[in-house]
């Protein structure tokens, strides 16, 4: 099986850093990474360019190689698709045969999600996709194979593949139909494409976090709005864009010209504020050395041999002094 099988993934778009692939070194398969990169370069990956199919939607361009590669991988008869925010932990070599006995197609089953229906719904609530576009292929679902909508969803980010199967190709050419008309978010369209060609692929249990053989999310650097994988970018036509654009760069030069003015003004107030502290130790300053002043005036004067003298005679004053005041409180008392 190794001689006719590989592992591939599809980067499309500029919204993420490639994720390298240290179990290559241990691999005798070939990792193959589509992409539309002229410039991506890889230790663990072969970089193939491709052209996207949509030039303002590589979200759907990336499907095409995610789904089908019996086109785009006809020298090999078997092949493991993983996201590229899959991280491999093993060789996948004895993998692809053990996930393929006796079977033709076999991937994940959804760990975190009881139904289709829920998948849906969380969908539209994280707004990975046109609203009105999701609710459009939940209600035909509804109206054509509503029992769909209860079976658990699989999880779509690792993919193992015998090309050859005629049913499986069928069904994988109507999964990509429905991504083309409905939602770009493939897990909500696998279960009906299953159901509409009678095609039943092997359910893998695995926590889709972490298992044996992988981890996921691994990202680096990942903009889900950058570029055109932006929903608002994938819905606005493009003049408008860029008048959006260069009014959100206008709006960005005022942000800019407010802050240096304001900047400015707090430099200011800075500035009046060290100024009017200055002022104040200069007061303190003044109002220390007139204290000094005082105390050595007043030592001087104690000292002196005039209020020697005088002790007496001040004594006798104070004496009079608190005797008329005894004298004023007693009489107002009686």
């Amino acid at each position: 099986m190794t001689e006719t099988a590989c592992v591939y993934t599809a980067l499309f778009g500029d919204y993420e850093v490639l994720n390298e692939q240290p179990v290559r070194r241990n691999s005798h398969l070939r990792f193959i990474c589509f992409t539309d990169d002229p410039g991506l370069k890889s230790d663990s990956w072969e970089i193939v360019q491709a052209e996207p199919l949509f030039s303002m939607d590589p979200i759907r361009s990336q499907r095409q190689y995610k789904m089908l590669p019996h086109r785009f991988l006809p020298e090999y008869s078997v092949s493991l698709y993983i996201d590229n925010a899959v991280l491999l932990k093993q060789p996948p070599d004895s993998m692809l045969a053990d996930q393929l006995s006796g079977c033709d197609f076999a991937l994940p089953s959804h760990s975190f999600r009881k139904s289709v229906l829920d998948e849906f719904l969380e969908v539209a609530r994280l707004g990975l996709d046109d609203p009105s576009r999701v609710f459009e292929q939940l209600n035909h679902y509804e109206m054509i194979e509503p029992s769909v909508l209860e079976e658990k969803p699989y999880w779509c980010g690792m993919l193992f593949r015998r090309h050859d199967n005629p049913a499986l190709r069928k069904t994988m050419e109507l999964w990509l139909s429905q991504v083309y008309r409905y939602s770009r978010r493939d897990q909500l369209s696998f279960n009906h494409s299953c159901a509409t060609t009678g095609f039943t692929p092997k359910r893998i249990d695995i926590d889709n976090y972490n298992s044996d053989f992988h981890e996921w999310p691994i990202h680096q650097g990942r903009d889900r709005s950058r570029g055109t994988r932006s929903i608002s970018a994938s819905l606005v036509p493009a003049h408008l864009q860029l008048r959006h654009e260069v009014q959100a760069h206008h709006d960005t030069r005022q942000l800019l010209s407010q802050e240096t003015e304001a900047r400015g003004q707090l430099q200011g107030l800075r500035s009046q504020e060290v100024g009017a502290h200055k002022r104040t130790l200069e007061l303190l300053n003044d109002e220390i050395v007139s204290h000094a002043c005082t105390r050595a005036t007043l030592a001087e004067v104690m000292g002196s041999m005039s209020w020697r003298m005088t002790e007496p005679l001040r004594k006798l004053l104070y004496a009079t002094t608190w005797s008329r005041g005894a004298i004023r409180w007693l009489l107002r008392r009686s």
